[in-house]
């Protein structure tokens, strides 16, 4: 088959690739730019002859902690080119990664294309005391067109499970009373329901919502669960909220284009919301990078491809909704879970807040 890899050792080895500073002194004044050459080889000290791999490059100096990320410029032939500049004084340590290969991402996308989902949610059918169990997607079960589409009672977002075979007779799929099952991969905690918290003194009130499918918190009745465009179609006209809204990791286990319609229809819902209330503030939280595999993650592979949809998406909204990028942040501070640390979280807040209160 094009394009498989069919011995492991021919990958991009972080052991074997090599950096080098392309400056012709290391001592360099505050300010100034630094460039490094990355080439990248496999496990038997074979230099790359091809691009398309997911390789960052920051620095740091722990004793300041201090950090930084820089650019990478891909040659197309097992090279890069990385771009930091000196933003504080005395020593600095860089370092280079190969978040994902060029194979990894071919591998996953076939596997989508083919599967469907890298993890599944499971449907649970009831009906006059019969229950059953099959498995759902964003996309329609591959070779089996015995389903059961629910995309329309998923506002529109595409949705199917395997059609129960013990269901009553004349039952349709939507007159079943569905509940979903989702592996636990985060802890099942109180914060992953609707919450809300209010302070009278400042005359306020903080309301956080998860959002729709694909999301994987234990088993919720699908009722629970909806888009955040279904969210901003609520707000009604001449609100001032503040809006604050995040879509990544829950969406690494589906193809990238299942995040894509989900951004889509939340560009919809944002203009007219931004329409019949123009006092809106709006801001959307970039992905972060974290390299840990752990909780069965796909580390940030999936970020800067996310970001282009994101901008992409909304090129229309440039000057009405604020980004939030905060991948240089996580790149600079080796985040590695997929939930960031404390510290890196009330970083993030301050940047949020630091645009609302501008």
């Amino acid at each position: 088959m094009n394009g498989v890899v069919y011995d492991e050792h021919n990958l991009p080895s972080s052991q074997h690739s090599k950096m080098y500073l392309v400056n012709t002194t290391s001592d360099f004044q505050l300010g100034d730019v630094i460039h490094v050459h990355i080439v990248l080889c496999d496990a038997y000290n074979k230099p790359l002859t091809r691009g398309g791999d997911l390789v960052l490059v920051w620095m740091s100096d722990p004793n300041k902690g201090a950090s930084s990320s820089g650019s990478v410029i891909d040659h197309v032939n097992g090279s890069y080119t990385g771009i930091l500049r000196a933003l504080w004084t005395g020593r600095a340590v860089i370092k280079f990664a190969i978040s994902c290969s060029s194979e990894g991402f071919a591998m996953m996308y076939q596997y989508f294309s083919k599967q469907g989902a890298s993890k599944n949610i499971l449907c649970i059918f009831e009906a006059m005391k019969i229950r059953e169990v099959t498995v759902g997607s964003t996309t329609v079960d591959h070779g089996n067109g015995n389903i059961c589409n629910l995309t329309a009672e998923n506002y529109g977002i595409p949705w199917f499970c395997g059609k129960p075979k013990n269901r009553p007779p004349i039952t349709e799929c939507t007159q079943l009373q569905l509940t979903l099952l989702f592996d636990k991969i985060w802890n099942d905690t109180k914060w992953h329901r609707r919450s809300a918290a209010y302070k009278k003194a400042f005359n306020y009130e903080l309301i956080w919502t998860r959002h729709g499918l694909p999301i994987y918190f234990g088993e919720i009745n699908r009722g629970e669960t909806r888009p955040v465009f279904v969210s901003l179609d609520g707000i009604p006209p001449g609100s001032n909220d503040i809006l604050l809204i995040h879509l990544y990791a829950h969406f690494q286990y589906h193809h990238p284009k299942i995040f894509r319609i989900n951004i889509r229809r939340t560009v919809t819902s944002l203009k007219e919301l931004l329409a019949r209330s123009p006092n809106v503030s709006v801001a959307i939280k970039g992905p972060h990078y974290f390299s840990f595999r752990d909780r069965r993650t796909l580390g940030g592979m999936w970020g800067p491809i996310y970001t282009h949809i994101l901008k992409e998406e909304f090129k229309e909204l440039y000057q009405k909704v604020w980004f939030l990028d905060v991948w240089d942040m996580t790149v600079a501070q080796e985040s590695r879970d997929v939930h960031p640390s404390s510290s890196i979280v009330k970083s993030m807040v301050n940047m949020f807040v630091d645009f609302v209160c501008s």
